[in-house]
């Protein structure tokens, strides 16, 4: 330490006082900074100013440099590096020799932050000047002139932020704060610190103090190695507490350290961080700036591909799956600056759900909004704890929780274990009792549909003479806590939720907690309590909302029909729950029930469907019936059940209007029914009757509905008669178990074998030409035997050959790389590896990943992101697949895509194994490859493609490979559209009929091959 006597020379600078802490210089200086002598030259020189105010006023430093040094500092800011929306600062480019520093850094204090966090933002900024060499810097103290910050309150708080960027990581050889005036109390504060921070320099930071800083050009800090944590911050945990009344057993604990430090035994899914809106400068001491230096994971480079994007919602992101050498999956970020730490909290548990998807998850978060934010550690840590209790036991899977204090302060110790007595002593939460029947949850701006709503359920109850109790007052947030017990309270207490989405209700911070409070709820309820009303086009609808069934509203008239109708269902299903409210599914439980009939309508002609219902419950009350409006619950997955649902019906009964000819998901059901029907006339153990009845004129109706048990009637007043005639025949004959005889032998497999083998027939010469193209020839036919080895060779290497596509189509791949993903079961690892392989051989620009068998939450989430990007989804399916819960669930996303997409085919399935006949709509899938036809046995046994695989190296049979092989041929023509056709998921036998396919020519094609 060195005490320095005051001296002034015509007002120029003179060191005062000094000390070495951390190996860099503090230096106390009054004067004037604008006579820096030329042995205290710096790098950097720092200034302040009003928002873009750089008048050169005389008392002021900015005035100096102009007057002493003729450095404009006007001049200067025409032509800055501008970091003012991040860090309220911005430099200049290099300034000439003359002048004893090499940059001027000009701090605005645009957002009135306070002294402390402005100080702050200086040393964050200088980062990528030094990049990580010894700097110095020289500033005054800053915000004490005209923005009228105390000095010495400014003083401490320049002293100790320096130190915590020191601690940090920041390259400092040394800092001189300079005071224009002479101040004695500024000299004592300056001699206290030397107490409290003084550390001797080492002698390698003494040789190092002699190098200079070269700043002539930014460069980006360089990534870090894997390194172990200093023993000082190893992870250590503290406490810990359990709750047993959530959707899962929940542990929370408490710790010491650096979250980087988390063990392999402590495993999590989700890791919490926080940055500024798109800046994720690995500020010392922040956990990015850990991440980086201890783990190499640099969160810039995530953030340029993120797996979900949900900031418009929840001010968050969450990459992609992490390294499995990493200790958790997922980094789960947040970009906003809030008023209070209590929204940040909020935010955190809103933006689980989505991540989460209903299954239980472990997260690691530091204290948010108390680092560079500056609040209070222990109002964070309370509500945090708070805030996590209150949304575990409301239902969030959340299985455990870590709470790390980077700082290690001891009163968060004691106030956790203060928390835990008290939440020790308070009894279990039960499920309260229920008060309403209804909670309608909308936005303010959407009023007219929550009045509609409310009067629609009072009219119904009116005319049922039932009550029924209404909660149709908004409840709003409140910002000041982070649970938001009085949304909860009234919520947990409700019957049914009636959700009215529009685009006002996701853009409302009350409406999302409303939504995400009703999800956690309905984890804990013995019925489906969510029933969103989709009444107005959402543009980027998220994808957890999605995945709760709605009833969709939109294109309603005026009068607002279609959300009557809607309500009309709620409440026919509320009055139903009423009377045996414990044996009401679950929103999870898939639909497995047996039913005696299926309506299939087009929800324009409802009118019809409820006559049949009232026709058949007449004769026979017992009768289960299923029609959507009635039988789909809201929450389960509707295409799934709707698929099972006609395979475990006795009858199907199709109301074929011009509507309904139209309706790709009518199309289905006829589809299926067709297929029923074809194969269950054959068994003596099960039936199906299957009753189509067309309502207008015979003209009207397309090929692929007719039938030969169909019912015609014209519209007129005849029509409900003859339906009604029609509901008591079926009814009949359900009651009486009559059942059909068969009049045709062909089973349904051996009619879509047959399909798959036309298919195949159509466009064989192609396929084959294009293998043979491999290869360099015309055709496979012109290859002598001295070439079929060579040429089984070139399919299979690992050269770039590729299928010669025409010149545009060529450019085309060149330009714009294919994405292709392959599902398989565990089982088909070889077959899908062999596909991939060939796939590469014919287009070697493009992507093609073979998806891993989702083992976690977070697997599931990539998953599905791939499914939604690919220009391809090959599905090999096998008995295993289609036992698969996950991959069946992943197969109706494939198809529902197919359906919204049917001029282009990216659902491509394969059979790789013969599958269970029940449910149908598996063996019904419009799939052109099946590698248990007997047709493909003939074709290799008889043809030279027999070459193409008899020496390739595969676990798969080479009759498999050569199927594989075509398939990859025929999936590279659709996705380069050299095939158009309209693509239907499901097959229609009226399409396939075996008399529309000529067997004979078949096989001379197939004994030319």
């Amino acid at each position: 330490t060195q005490i320095i006597q005051i001296e002034y020379q015509d007002g120029k600078m003179k060191i005062v006082s000094q000390f070495t802490s951390l190996n860099c210089q503090f230096k106390l200086a009054f004067g004037d900074l604008a006579t820096l002598p030329k042995e205290e030259s710096v790098d950097i020189m720092v200034v302040s100013a009003f928002p873009g105010d750089y008048a050169p006023i005389r008392s002021t430093l900015i005035g100096a440099l102009k007057s002493k040094l003729n450095v404009n500092v006007a001049k200067l800011a025409k032509d800055k590096v501008d970091y003012r929306l991040f860090y309220n600062c911005w430099y200049s480019h290099l300034l000439p020799t003359s002048v004893p520093f090499r940059r001027i850094l000009c701090f605005e204090n645009m957002t009135k932050l306070h002294p402390a966090q402005a100080v702050g933002d200086i040393f964050r900024c200088v980062i990528p000047l030094f990049d990580g060499k010894k700097g110095k810097m020289a500033m005054p103290i800053i915000s004490s002139g005209n923005q009228g910050f105390k000095k010495s309150t400014m003083l401490i708080a320049t002293i100790e932020s320096a130190i915590t960027w020191l601690q940090g990581g920041l390259s400092m050889q040394s800092l001189i704060i300079c005071s224009y005036q002479e101040d004695k109390e500024l000299l004592r504060i300056f001699n206290s610190s030397i107490a409290r921070f003084e550390m001797p320099m080492s002698i390698q930071d003494e040789a190092d103090m002699s190098s200079e800083v070269d700043v002539s050009e930014e460069k980006a800090t360089p990534k870090a190695d894997i390194k172990d944590v200093d023993a000082s911050r190893k992870l250590h945990i503290i406490d810990s507490l359990v709750i047993k009344d959530g959707a899962c057993t929940s542990t929370i604990k408490f710790a010491n350290g650096d979250l980087t430090d988390i063990q392999k035994s402590d495993q999590i899914d989700v890791l919490v961080v926080s940055s500024f809106r798109n800046d994720y400068t690995a500020a010392p001491g922040s956990l990015i700036w850990s991440l980086q230096k201890n783990l190499g994971i640099n969160v810039s480079k995530l953030a340029k591909d993120k797996a979900s994007d949900y900031r418009q919602y929840y001010s968050c992101w969450w990459s992609n799956t992490l390294p499995d050498h990493i200790h958790f999956k997922r980094i789960l970020c947040f970009e906003k600056k809030y008023e209070r730490p209590t929204q940040v909290i909020g935010d955190i548990f809103r933006c689980l759900f989505p991540l989460f998807n209903n299954q239980p998850c472990s997260v690691a978060m530091p204290l948010v909004a108390t680092g560079y934010q500056g609040y209070s550690q222990e109002k964070v840590l309370e509500s945090l704890l708070d805030a996590a209790v209150h949304w575990i036991r409301a239902g969030l899977p959340l299985k455990s929780l870590l709470i790390c204090d980077f700082r290690k302060n001891s009163n968060l110790c004691k106030l956790f274990t203060r928390f835990k007595e008290s939440l020790t002593s308070k009894s279990i939460i039960k499920r309260p009792k229920l008060e309403y029947d209804f909670y309608i949850s909308y936005c303010p701006q959407d009023i007219s549909y929550a009045v509609t709503v409310k009067d629609e359920l009072q009219k119904l109850s009116d005319n049922d003479k039932r009550p029924i109790r209404i909660h149709a007052a908004f409840q709003d947030i409140n910002p000041k806590v982070s649970w938001q017990e009085a949304i909860y309270d009234i919520i947990s207490k409700s019957m049914r939720v009636v959700v009215i989405l529009t685009p006002n209700y996701l853009k409302c911070a009350a409406c999302k907690e409303q939504f995400n409070i009703a999800l956690c709820v309905n984890q804990q309820s013995k019925w489906n309590l969510l029933a969103p009303l989709y009444t107005m086009n959402i543009p980027n609808f998220p994808t957890y909302i999605t995945l709760v069934q709605y009833i969709d509203c939109r294109g309603d008239d005026g009068a607002n029909n279609k959300v009557k109708m809607a309500i009309s269902q709620c409440y026919d299903w509320h009055q139903q729950a009423i009377k045996s409210i414990d044996e009401v599914d679950n929103v999870q439980t898939a639909i497995n029930y047996r039913y005696d009939a299926f309506i299939s309508y087009c929800h324009q002609d409802s009118a019809f469907s409820q006559v049949i219902i009232n026709n058949m419950k007449d004769i026979d009350e017992e009768l289960s019936i299923f029609i959507d409006i009635q039988s789909l619950k809201t929450g389960v997955a509707w295409q799934k059940a709707l698929y099972e649902a006609i395979d475990d019906s006795k009858s199907l009964i199709a109301i074929v209007t011009p509507s309904y000819t139209k309706s790709k998901v009518c199309y289905e059901e006829y589809s299926l029914a067709m297929a029923l029907y074809q194969e269950r006339r054959q068994m003596s153990n099960k039936k199906f009757y299957f009753c189509p009845i067309i309502v207008g004129e015979a003209t009207e109706l397309p090929d692929e509905f007719s039938h030969q048990n169909m019912l015609k009637c014209r519209y007129d007043e005849n029509s409900t008669q003859i339906i009604a005639e029609a509901s008591k025949q079926l009814c009949l004959k359900l009651k009486e178990n009559i059942v059909e005889n068969s009049k045709d032998s062909s089973s349904l497999d051996y009619i879509l074998a047959q399909w798959r083998t036309s298919q195949f027939v159509q466009i064989s010469q192609q396929i084959i030409s294009h293998l043979g193209i491999l290869h360099g020839k015309t055709s496979v036919h012109k290859t002598t035997s001295a070439t079929k080895l060579g040429l089984s060779r070139h399919l299979w290497s690992k050269k770039n050959n590729s299928v010669q596509l025409s010149k545009d189509k060529a450019d085309n791949s060149d330009q714009n790389p294919k994405y292709i993903a392959i599902i398989n079961a565990k089982s088909e690892e070889d077959a899908a590896i062999t596909l991939k392989n060939m796939l590469l051989r014919v287009i070697p620009n493009a992507t093609v990943t073979v998806l891993q068998q989702p083992k976690t939450q977070e697997q599931t989430h990539q998953r599905l992101k791939i499914l939604d990007e690919v220009d391809m989804a090959v599905a090999l399916l096998s008995p295993r697949y289609v036992a698969s819960a996950k991959l069946v669930e992943e197969l109706h996303i494939m198809l529902f895509r197919q359906r919204s997409n049917p001029r282009q085919c990216i659902f491509f399935p394969i059979y790789i194994y013969e599958l269970p006949k029940d449910p149908v709509y598996f063996r019904l899938l419009n799939c052109r490859y099946a590698c248990f036809d007997s047709f493909w046995e003939r074709l290799y046994t008889s043809s030279q493609l027999r070459t193409l695989a008899e020496n390739v190296f595969s676990k798969i049979s080479i009759q498999s490979q050569l199927v594989l092989a075509c398939a990859a041929i025929h999936i590279v023509r659709y996705l380069y559209h050299e095939d158009s056709e309209t693509f239907n998921i499901i097959l229609n036998l009226n399409q396939i009929k075996e008399d529309d396919i000529h067997m004979r020519e078949m096989n001379r094609t197939l004994w030319s091959l």
